[in-house]
């Protein structure tokens, strides 16, 4: 989906909008994705990278899932398609 990457990150209010908070959580995973990847840019080949990798690709995965999650929020499916 690539939101986050287009949408600013609102700010965190205790009277958020539901698509709000799913934005809010994929720049939260997006953050997380980039910190492991670093991680694993800075340790040579090996257990301690892959698993760093794995935790990265995980962290993407749940930013994918949150961009769903505000998209079909933010832009709800019509009874006319």
């Amino acid at each position: 989906y690539r939101i986050a990457e287009h949408q600013k990150e609102p700010e965190i209010a205790k009277d958020m909008r539901r698509e709000d908070v799913f934005l809010v959580a994929s720049h939260r995973e997006a953050q997380s994705h980039k910190f492991y990847a670093e991680l694993a840019g800075m340790h040579p080949k090996g257990n301690t990278k892959e698993m760093l990798l794995k935790i990265a690709n995980e962290e993407l995965k749940h930013k994918e899932k949150m961009e769903y999650l505000y998209a079909n929020t933010a832009f709800p499916q019509t009874a006319g398609g």
